[in-house]
């Protein structure tokens, strides 16, 4: 387990250009001293294209019902209920919102800025990442993997107290939001830890070649080596992306996603950018 890393990380490709890590919280709104003050020329995000319906989904759900998706989330228990119950006890952090803030709020910008988005995680028509899946599931349900889960309850809380422990707030950061990060970062490692380290260097590797592959597509449209390409992620997944582009050789090439079509239903359900967020 590593500290949380709260500062933005530079990756320089030795092909050209630049990733531009920016860690985020779960379902949380980050205060503007937190948020990224860069030009950059394209997004990338550790998901599937199909992230971008359910963003629009809960959208339009907490149009019609404020709270519905966090109290779906709640109902449904599991590690993420906790997390996210953990979370609403907070009161000086903006949170649980949803669809996830931050990455939502980056998305939006790359739209009404017309920059390249590109949705790094394979989806299911992929027979390599069909595998990974596969694998994930058998791992996850075999009953000694689920006996031992019943045996680590307290596991959860162990993991917070460490991370909270050898972490350190980012300068100005309030007391609750370093907490939500240390919580986050719990939910993280105990979500890695029943993956298994096996599965988990897999699924970093295979992600780092499609990042520097969406990296080396953001050069070619730009015609130019010096671009610089924002990706959101987890905060606690830090050093764990950095570790896999450090040793990545393979450059998976990928294209930018065109916007899904929205209906009118849709995009009613959008706010408009506020200048904060902008």
């Amino acid at each position: 387990m590593d500290p949380l890393e709260w500062s933005d990380y530079r990756w320089e490709d030795p092909d050209g250009g630049s990733i531009y890590l920016h860690g985020v919280l779960p379902c949380v709104v980050y205060p503007l001293h937190l948020r990224p003050r860069i030009n950059w020329d394209g997004t990338a995000f550790l998901a599937t294209n199909e992230e971008l319906e359910i963003w629009i989904e809960e959208e339009i759900a907490e149009k019609d019902s404020p709270g519905i998706n966090l109290a779906s989330a709640l109902m449904s228990g599991g590690l993420t209920g906790r997390y996210l119950d953990s979370l609403d006890l907070l009161e000086d952090i903006k949170g649980p919102n949803f669809p996830d803030p931050e990455p939502r709020r980056i998305h939006r910008l790359a739209e009404k800025n017309e920059r390249p988005i590109y949705w790094i995680e394979p989806t299911a028509e992929d027979d390599e990442w069909v595998v990974w899946l596969e694998d994930q599931a058998t791992r996850i349900t075999h009953p000694l993997r689920l006996i031992k889960v019943l045996f680590k309850r307290g596991r959860y809380r162990k993991l917070h107290l460490k991370l909270a422990s050898i972490s350190k707030p980012a300068p100005g950061m309030g007391a609750e939001l370093f907490i939500a990060g240390a919580l986050s970062g719990a939910w993280w490692y105990e979500q890695e830890l029943r993956n298994g380290e096996e599965l988990n260097q897999r699924r970093d590797s295979r992600l780092a070649s499609r990042l520097r592959g969406a990296l080396a597509d953001l050069r070619e449209k730009n015609g130019t080596s010096d671009v610089t390409m924002l990706v959101p992620h987890h905060v606690a997944r830090r050093s764990d992306i950095v570790k896999s582009l450090d040793n990545c050789e393979k450059v998976e090439k990928i294209q930018d996603s065109l916007t899904l079509p929205e209906n009118p239903s849709s995009v009613a359900a959008e706010s408009q950018l506020t200048e904060e967020e902008e």
